[in-house]
């Protein structure tokens, strides 16, 4: 893997991550699932160059990081609850994960 991917999608992604660890303390298990679909990206980018096909990039991981945000702070309000408890279930059910893997089909 190359360090320098994973570098680039931390450094987009500290200010929200930032934000996760003082509302939910939930930066590390955020910055774990960044690490395995930067390692995912680059096989599936590997693969694509094999097949002559294009994937998006990796500012997908960011824009999913964004849409994960938006879908929990949505749920938090709609239901009355703390965003922390949505953003943890987006850690459990992979949602980071569904919306990259959808864009990069």
């Amino acid at each position: 893997m190359s360090i320098e991917n994973y570098k680039k999608v931390i450094e987009q992604c500290s200010k929200i991550l930032g934000e996760i660890r003082q509302e939910c303390n939930l930066e590390e298990d955020f910055k774990k699932k960044l690490f395995e679909l930067t390692l995912e990206w680059e096989r599936r980018k590997e693969k694509a160059i094999k097949e002559n096909k294009e994937i998006g990039g990796l500012p997908v991981i960011f824009m999913g990081l964004l849409k994960t945000i938006d879908q929990a702070e949505g749920l938090a309000k709609k239901y009355n609850k703390d965003v922390c408890h949505y953003l943890e279930m987006s850690l459990r059910n992979d949602w980071l994960e569904n919306w990259c893997y959808s864009a990069w089909s």
